[in-house]
């Protein structure tokens, strides 16, 4: 049987046409109001809802992110589009609110093999352009972003479509990168030793990196980060809502949000390594200016304003903390990356959830303040990774000397 060629520039085009299974999310976005509707949701039970995605990331990651370390990434990326083509259809035919969730954490299973496949993909293959690569990525998904939800707002209200609609179409758009990556050619990283492959299903290399205290800072800073910035993205349609009673502005901070976005992490790529502190920082102090700002505000226009700041602010955060830790350690670049993507699962389920609590218990504003205190929170312990990776670099560096 003839093997079928693979090429490397197929990676990258995985890699960018991952930006299209992103309107999966903007679908939930734009329709959260209708979602909770379609199943009689309170706004406590619509937070549980919007979490099941990330819980799911919690506890597959780890696994996973073990597992494309030692069968090989491009196995453990197909599985990945597979289970987001089979969640977002179980989603788009529930009837009923427990069928829905499990389709949701379905699709946060294969929303998490990519997080812990794909980028540290990228950084095997590329090493020095993967923080470019991937800031290219998420720049493409952004700019999609853009006018996906007034799209899809448009084309249903035009059609009389529903989200189970649109949702059948986003899985048509999921097969486009899981097509790429079965030509794709992958380099999957092995340590070799005296002429023969190590094992890399060892508990060693577990421990290796979870000793790594930069990294597990780094993930404790993500988790904050992800409980403010995919909240943010899931209530902001609600905010407009209850505050300026316009929902239309809701669909525009979305689209708002998608551009700045794009223009944020593009510009990342260009970060070099001893300014991405000093970038990282200040995003996340605006941020916080910014969440707090947004509430005290009686104006629509101007808080679509401030929206753009916190997405600016917010869009290099993100890619700056991935890519560091898939280039953390090539050996285990997986793994490494699996221990964020856990924070980003956290992040995002404990985020969604308190946000619901909040806006029932007091007002959506507070949600929106709270957000201000996860990036304060984000912000603290970033600023102790980079002091101990410093610290960790001056030592391997005097070790190498002796």
């Amino acid at each position: 049987m003839k093997k079928i060629k693979t090429s490397p520039v197929m990676l990258k085009m995985t890699s960018f046409s991952l930006g299209l299974t992103f309107v999966r999310n903007h679908v939930t976005n734009v329709f959260v109001l209708d979602i909770a509707k379609s199943f009689d949701l309170n706004k406590v039970e619509l937070g549980a809802m919007l979490s099941s995605r990330f819980i799911a990331q919690i506890f597959i990651s780890l696994i996973m992110g073990r597992v494309a370390d030692v069968i090989g990434k491009k196995k453990v990326l197909i599985l990945a589009f597979l289970l987001e083509i089979l969640g977002t259809f179980v989603m788009s035919v529930s009837p009923v609110i427990g069928l829905y969730v499990a389709g949701v954490i379905i699709q946060g299973c294969g929303n998490a093999c990519v997080s812990v496949s794909l980028t540290p993909a990228l950084a095997d293959a590329y090493p020095d352009k993967a923080t470019r690569l991937l800031s290219l990525q998420q720049a493409f998904g952004s700019t999609i972003g853009i006018i996906s939800p007034l799209i899809i707002s448009a084309v249903t209200r035009a059609t009389g479509g529903t989200w189970r609609q649109a949702l059948w179409f986003v899985d048509c758009l999921i097969l486009i990168p899981l097509i790429f990556t079965f030509f794709a050619e992958f380099k999957d990283v092995r340590v070799k030793r005296e002429g023969t492959e190590e094992k890399r299903s060892t508990v060693r290399d577990v421990i290796k990196v979870l000793g790594n205290g930069a990294l597990i800072f780094a993930a404790i800073s993500i988790t904050f980060y992800c409980a403010m910035d995919n909240t943010y993205v899931s209530y902001a349609t609600m905010f407009f809502k209850n505050v300026f009673g316009a929902e239309n502005f809701g669909a525009m901070a979305l689209s708002i949000h998608s551009a700045c976005y794009a223009v944020s992490r593009f510009l990342t790529g260009f970060v070099k390594p001893e300014q991405e502190k000093k970038v990282s920082v200040t995003c996340l102090v605006v941020n916080f200016i910014a969440f707090v700002t947004i509430t005290l505000i009686g104006s629509a226009p101007a808080a679509l304003v401030l929206c753009a700041v916190i997405s600016l602010s917010a869009g290099p955060v993100y890619t700056l903390l991935l890519g560091y830790a898939a280039k953390s350690d090539p050996e285990n670049s997986a793994t490494a990356t699996s221990i964020m993507i856990v924070g980003n699962g956290l992040g995002g389920a404990g985020g969604a959830f308190l946000a619901g609590v909040v806006a029932d218990v007091f007002d959506i504003k507070w949600t929106f303040i709270m957000l201000g205190i996860c990036s304060v929170i984000s912000v603290t312990t970033y600023i102790i990774s980079k002091r101990i990776d410093k610290k960790r670099k001056e030592a391997a560096a005097m070790a190498a000397q002796i």
